[in-house]
């Protein structure tokens, strides 16, 4: 679930008129260069949540936010990746 400005800014205690100063007026452009960085980067995204994970260093396997695991290679559950071997590249 995304949050808005508003609802952040209302969570923070700030007043209506300081969230764009806050988290930036331009949230379309910033969207664009997230996803460019994103692509970029080869980030792959939770088969469930689609939340953009990255991985530093370490296993393949990863644990989303959202509570499932996942392949970092090729981004399926567990119980249909073939590519398990847990190894850092």
């Amino acid at each position: 679930m995304k949050a808005s400005l508003e609802a952040i800014a209302s969570f923070i205690n700030i007043t209506c008129k300081k969230p764009k100063l806050l988290f930036g007026g331009n949230k379309r452009k910033n969207d664009k260069l997230f996803m460019e960085l994103a692509k970029s980067m080869n980030w792959p995204r939770c088969p469930h949540c689609k939340f953009y994970v990255e991985r530093v260093s370490g296993c393949n396997w990863i644990n989303c936010r959202c509570g499932i695991g996942f392949c970092y290679k090729c981004g399926r559950e567990a119980k249909s990746c073939h590519c398990m071997e847990c190894v850092s590249d």
